[in-house]
């Protein structure tokens, strides 16, 4: 049975304990990065959205370890939104910096989730200037999760003509 996203909103709740898998099929789906250094804050979130019903796409899930570098491109390509997580560790790391930049190059529905006050290097800072963000550290939980359930409900799930 499916969740009625209209009126089971998202919440703040903690999941913990259970095992999660990330999603691949022909369904609309988000695209999740993060640095592994953030992986709690991470799984947190993407527990409590799968508990919503969205799809989801992260690399850590996938059987033998992380995936090689044509499975991340055919996500990429798949999904319909790019979710990238920001905290000061990500805006370090090479290969986030890549998939943020390589997500807006091939024009995929962007949206960045700001978990800690964050400076964006330069480049970061240019390229995703204009694009969707929430800084869920300075923003009412109810409102964060009220602001997040219409995103993802306008990406991901199906128009009712």
């Amino acid at each position: 049975m499916e969740t009625d996203h209209s009126t089971a909103p998202l919440s703040s709740g903690q999941v913990t304990g259970s095992p999660f898998d990330a999603y691949w099929g022909d369904d609309p789906f988000a695209f999740i990065s993060f640095d592994p250094q953030d992986v709690d804050a991470a799984r947190s979130e993407i527990v409590q959205w799968q508990m919503e019903g969205f799809k989801l796409w992260f690399d850590d899930a996938m059987p033998g370890g992380r995936p090689d570098k044509e499975e991340k491109l055919q996500a990429y390509e798949k999904c319909s939104l790019f979710v990238t997580f920001v905290t000061p560790r990500s805006v370090l790391s090479a290969s986030i910096k890549q998939e943020i930049i390589h997500a807006l190059d091939i024009e995929k529905s962007f949206l960045a989730i700001y978990l800690e006050e964050t400076e964006l290097p330069q480049g970061l800072q240019l390229c995703m200037t204009g694009h969707q963000a929430l800084f869920k550290f300075d923003m009412p939980e109810k409102n964060y999760y009220r602001k997040l359930q219409t995103l993802l409900e306008d990406c991901l799930l199906p128009s009712i003509a």
